[in-house]
């Protein structure tokens, strides 16, 4: 779920849905530059969204320069589970993407990340960090006696996680965030985007069976594991 509400000069809109109320919300945009020609540029003055930290990325950026990526980023939100919300959350609190665009191309990274959602407690989280910091294997039993504290500091030295509502989110050490969202070359939003890609070959010149169209109308593609790094654009 993402709302949004617009200002400028000192005015604010009403709170918008998107993807649903994205038509008119441009209606109101043009109104807006038309209306009111102060200085100010129509920017993003407030969000709410079911993605815990999303509105302290967008808040205060040019509606104008983002309103087509702000689209695409409410269609994406919608096709994510709450638990995937979450990694993604965590994901941007780890990353902090000075762009919109940068922003969504996390979204398409999820995998880059491991929840963990199996330890509730300070000693059964310290016990699984040490382990995979130090490989030492703490029994359960005395889990409770570890400094939760010290090692957390230790393992977060060298290593990114976040807390998010579904758990901790770990970065895995051999994360790369790849540029899947490009302004010339917009990939699928569904759902099974995280997993799931139409196989053109980066430096290739061949295409794949027609079994699906591809999003981008370019070629035809057929569904291949989202690991392949080579993927260029994604569909269901």
């Amino acid at each position: 779920m993402l709302e949004v509400r617009i200002k400028k000069d000192g005015w604010v809109s009403e709170p918008y849905q998107l993807p649903e109320r994205y038509e008119a919300m441009i209606r109101l945009f043009e109104e807006m530059n038309e209306q009111n020609a102060g200085k100010d540029t129509v920017s993003i003055y407030s969000v709410l969204s079911s993605v815990p930290q999303l509105s302290r990325f967008l808040e205060g950026l040019d509606y104008g320069e983002n309103r087509d990526h702000l689209y695409f980023l409410s269609k994406r939100i919608n096709c994510l589970s709450q638990t995937e919300q979450d990694i993604f959350s965590a994901a941007l609190s780890m990353e902090q993407p000075k762009t919109l665009k940068s922003l969504i191309n996390i979204s398409f990274n999820l995998d880059q990340y491991e929840l963990l959602t199996d330890i509730c407690d300070s000693g059964e989280i310290a016990r699984e960090l040490l382990s995979r910091d130090k490989g030492i294997h703490i029994p359960m039993e005395i889990a409770d006696m570890l400094d939760y504290s010290r090692i957390k500091d230790a393992y977060f030295t060298h290593h990114q996680g976040k807390f998010c509502p579904s758990g901790l989110v770990l970065k895995k050490d051999s994360a790369v965030i790849e540029e899947i969202y490009q302004d010339d070359r917009q990939p699928g939003f569904e759902k099974d985007c995280l997993f799931f890609g139409a196989s053109v070959l980066k430096g290739k010149g061949y295409k794949c069976s027609d079994r699906d169209a591809c999003p981008t109308g370019a070629i035809r593609s057929v569904i291949i594991q989202r690991s392949c790094p080579r993927c260029v654009c994604f569909i269901r």
